[in-house]
């Protein structure tokens, strides 16, 4: 059984992307990709998830979108990947480097998952 579900919404296939849905995976969580917003407003309306990641190829304004509906909607955690400052517009639990070695995205995300998605 995975450790909690994550949604990672990202708009293109770099390898980051690739790389972080597989460490997240290997450590145990069940990860489900997005690569656009509609596809992720899909995903939240049939699955239940635990926390949502978001990818730093989002552009602005579907990044302010997404954390601002995931919110409202669905009140689940958002943990933002930037590449480079942070935007303070965007509303995020957590924020994380997109160069950030693996150990402190898994931190991050055990940080900001709720203790019964991290129960085997």
């Amino acid at each position: 059984m995975p450790l909690g579900r994550i949604l990672s919404v990202s708009f293109s296939n770099e390898r980051q992307a690739i790389a972080r849905n597989s460490v997240l995976a290997q450590a145990g969580y069940a990860v489900a990709p997005a690569n656009s917003t509609t596809r992720a407003f899909q995903l939240l309306n049939f699955i239940t998830f635990h926390l949502v990641v978001l990818g730093h190829s989002i552009p602005t304004t579907e990044r302010r979108l997404l954390t601002l509906e995931i919110q409202r909607k669905w009140g689940i955690p958002i943990l933002l990947v930037e590449a480079g400052d942070i935007d303070s517009e965007v509303r995020a639990e957590a924020h994380s480097d997109n160069l950030d070695e693996p150990e402190k995205l898994l931190a991050a995300v055990a940080e900001l998952l709720p203790p019964e998605a991290l129960k085997r």
